[in-house]
């Protein structure tokens, strides 16, 4: 059962429905920590951006909603996608930036915050 396991990662795109999956898993009582789901990775790898959808329409601002379950970052990051007046990307997809990236991201969570047994 996925609540058993000592570490629970997210990694997905950098948007808002990336974002509020993210926010949805913590609601649900999931301690997942989100890996690459900040602003700073995004202006790293912004050059892997779209503003378009899988169907080639653009992607909008989406409504900023009420994410109670957000780290910090990741609310800085959310706050910026569903700002109307951000001119930027709305979305950087994680499968454009090197698996050794977010492999090492993961490494460096579970060297700071080894896994809790019960």
């Amino acid at each position: 059962m996925v609540r058993e396991c000592p570490n629970l990662f997210y990694w997905g795109d950098m948007d808002t429905s990336g974002l509020e999956i993210l926010d949805g898993f913590r609601a649900a009582g999931l301690p997942v920590t989100g890996v690459l789901m900040d602003l700073a990775t995004y202006e790293r790898y912004e050059q892997f951006g779209t503003s378009t959808d899988a169907r080639g329409n653009p992607l909008t601002a989406a409504a900023c909603r009420l994410l109670g379950h957000l780290t910090d970052a990741e609310q800085e990051l959310y706050e910026c996608l569903t700002d109307p007046s951000w001119t930027r990307y709305r979305r950087v997809e994680q499968e454009r930036i090197p698996l050794s990236v977010a492999a090492d991201a993961v490494q460096a969570q579970l060297a700071a915050h080894p896994a809790h047994t019960t």
